[in-house]
């Protein structure tokens, strides 16, 4: 786990963790090149077999360009080999906090 103040691949200093999932971590970080906030996923170690399926992820979102999908903005391995993907920061309530909340009022 990383934490605050840490670089990730020379570029992006962690500022937080934004949540977990099955196959990484998702941080928001910050992009030193050009000064924006970014989601930065990192496969876990575990996940190593399934980097084909991250890297095809990233790959895909490299190549897309549309308001409704959230911004590619860098991919790679870190000096340690992790796999990771840097995405446009997208402010707001997460998917998680959204649907604890529809499903509280009845609506999922």
């Amino acid at each position: 786990m990383l934490s605050a103040g840490q670089r990730v691949a020379g570029r992006f200093e962690i500022e937080r963790v934004a949540g977990r999932g099955g196959m990484g971590v998702v941080y928001r970080a910050l992009d030193l090149v050009s000064g924006d906030p970014v989601a930065l996923k990192l496969l876990h170690a575990s996940e190593l077999p399934n980097a084909h399926r991250f890297a095809r992820e990233a790959e895909l979102l490299a190549r897309l360009e549309c308001d409704a999908i959230v911004g590619y903005v860098a991919d790679g391995l870190t000096p340690e080999g992790q796999h990771c993907l840097a995405m446009g920061w997208l402010g707001g309530v997460d998917l998680g906090s959204r649907l604890r909340a529809l499903s509280a009022r009845g609506e999922a």
